[in-house]
């Protein structure tokens, strides 16, 4: 049986970006916005044992962009309306399955 994601020409692109526009309506969604993004910058980056801090901040610089680049083109694969769904209640059974341990 093929993988689903191989199925279709290009999908596991319009997936991806999917998800980048998705970042950007999220962060839109819940009241982020740049100046959040910012004060991360403007933190000092200490090298890692695995990576050193400038990597860290490329990373950051990144992230960030599929944050803020993509909010105006519309999702293809998914509606804004089933992500935040998805999220709320992840969230809900989250937070009802830490309350069940204390």
């Amino acid at each position: 049986m093929q993988n689903r994601m191989e199925h279709k020409e290009n999908f596991y692109f319009t997936y991806q970006e999917d998800f980048r526009r998705l970042n950007s309506k999220l962060a839109k969604t819940y009241g982020k916005n740049q100046s959040m993004f910012q004060s991360l910058l403007n933190q000092s980056i200490e090298d890692l044992d695995e990576v050193s801090g400038d990597k860290v901040v490329k990373l950051l610089f990144e992230v960030i962009s599929d944050f803020t680049l993509h909010e105006v083109k519309p999702l293809t694969v998914f509606t804004l309306d089933q992500m935040v769904g998805y999220i709320e209640s992840a969230s809900k059974k989250g937070a009802i399955a830490i309350r069940s341990y204390y």
